[in-house]
């Protein structure tokens, strides 16, 4: 049974509550319930309750909806039209990740070639040195078309970020499919880790002035997260052989992976590595999602049908070990990927390594006229 009910639409509790008990006493004296307080109407409402939005409700009209009854003032004020006994689905909310996404990808693509393409994409990345766009911008060495792409893209993607803090500020409740994080495929892994490197012999000109000789020479660091000592030895004529002071180069991240693998693994032999997540900042906690990327190689938790991903807190200047149980399938030099991104910051960081997988050191060949083969595997 539906009921209707009049309200005045002064009150909430009540002379709202007040006329619905004067109007079902008139409309139904054998109910002896309405005759006492009132507000027992409430709680007849709220037993009835099929609980299809948090609370009582999620307003005046979610309060008789739930509870099965049609609600309907003079005010033109009343329930929606119910068409099935199950809750309604509500719509679903995008994901503000792949909104973001869709606003980069947008973006980008307002770019013909893929050179500036990729200078767009370049700028929306964010700067784990917090360095503005017009800084950054500075060391780009491609063109005036790469900077400009670089700097539009860099201030659209800026603007983006201060909305959702923004909103952020602003109380609006996001659960953990609403937050923003990098997607895998963003994310570029850190693949290079040698432990020395630059050997070159360049050749100085003497200066006409001072005597002194300067040459720039443009490199590229490579991944390691480490303190590089740059030494330099030089020999002339006049000077003969001079070793300078070492200078150090500093690479840091505040948010970065330490994949510790040992030298050489057994096939189909289980084994443990860890990621170490490092977190420097000094009063902020990062949650991260770390995910082993799938490799036909091993055997993990990572298959090709179903991603293996971890969401974990790292607290301040600290780090949180993450384990990973693998089994080898395939002799050779196999590679390891883990990839990491940090919620509602942009930032990510992926680390590539090699893992020689090698025979059982008691692996065997026996003859075929052999029957049986005692006291080692088969290679």
């Amino acid at each position: 049974m539906e009921l209707w009910v009049g309200w005045s639409g002064v009150g909430w509790v009540g002379r709202a509550a007040w006329t619905v008990g004067s109007w079902c006493r008139r409309c139904c004296p054998a109910c002896p319930y309405l005759a006492t307080h009132p507000l027992q109407i409430w709680d007849v409402v709220e037993k009835a309750d099929i609980g299809c939005t948090p609370g009582s409700g999620q307003d005046y009209a979610g309060v008789f909806m739930d509870a099965g009854l049609a609600f309907k003032t003079n005010t033109d004020l009343q329930t929606a039209q119910r068409t099935e006994l199950e809750c309604s689905k509500p719509a679903a909310r995008r994901r503000r990740s792949v909104q973001l996404m869709e606003k980069r990808m947008d973006k980008a693509g307002q770019y013909k070639t893929k050179e500036l393409r990729r200078c767009c994409e370049d700028g929306m990345r964010e700067n784990p040195m917090g360095f503005p766009c017009q800084r950054r911008a500075r060391f780009i060495s491609l063109g005036a078309s790469c900077v400009q792409a670089f700097l539009d893209c860099c201030s659209y993607i800026t603007q983006l970020r201060q909305q959702h803090r923004r909103e952020g500020l602003l109380g609006l409740a996001r659960s953990d499919m609403d937050e923003d994080i990098i997607p895998e495929e963003d994310i570029i892994s850190r693949s290079q880790f040698p432990e020395t490197w630059l050997w070159s012999i360049e050749e100085l000109k003497e200066s006409e002035k001072n005597g002194i000789s300067t040459k720039v020479l443009n490199i590229f660091l490579k991944d390691t997260i480490t303190t590089w000592e740059i030494l330099a030895v030089s020999l002339s004529d006049k000077k003969g052989i001079c070793v300078a002071d070492p200078y150090e180069v500093t690479v840091m991240q505040d948010f970065f992976i330490d994949l510790r693998l040992p030298y050489s693994v057994v096939r189909n032999e289980q084994v443990e590595i860890r990621a170490v997540l490092f977190n420097y900042r000094e009063k902020e906690s990062l949650k991260v999602r770390v995910e082993l990327i799938h490799n036909p190689a091993f055997c993990s938790l990572a298959t090709a049908k179903k991603r293996y991903y971890q969401t974990i807190m790292i607290p301040p200047k600290s780090s949180v070990p993450v384990p990973y149980v693998i089994v080898p399938l395939t002799i050779g030099l196999q590679e390891v990927e883990v990839k990491a991104a940090v919620y509602n910051h942009f930032i990510s960081d992926g680390v590539k390594k090699t893992l020689k997988v090698v025979v059982s050191p008691l692996c065997i060949r026996c003859p075929l006229s052999f029957r049986e083969c005692a006291c080692a595997p088969y290679c």
